[in-house]
């Protein structure tokens, strides 16, 4: 035990050890339809929300997830160049 902290835990002390947030955006054609959806689908309020933003910052599993309508059409853009 390191301060109380069990063995099998203790990694989530040290911040090198700790787990990084899996990074998730989505490009949504209706930014107030998409808020209602994924607010109910993740039992939270969004913890940011800008006019064309809105991020949830989950805790289990931990990832940072974010929709906007900034993109030219609605879903998941790699970066990747058209080939």
């Amino acid at each position: 035990m390191c301060d109380g902290q069990p063995e099998a835990t203790r990694h989530l002390l040290i911040p090198e050890m700790m787990m990084k947030r899996f990074h998730v955006h989505l490009h949504v054609e209706d930014l107030g339809k998409s808020i209602t959806f994924y607010s109910s689908l993740f039992a939270s309020e969004p913890t940011r929300v800008e006019a064309d933003y809105a991020k949830w910052m989950l805790d289990d599993p931990r990832i940072n997830f974010a929709i906007s309508t900034r993109g030219d059409q609605a879903g998941i853009d790699h970066g990747f160049p058209d080939r």
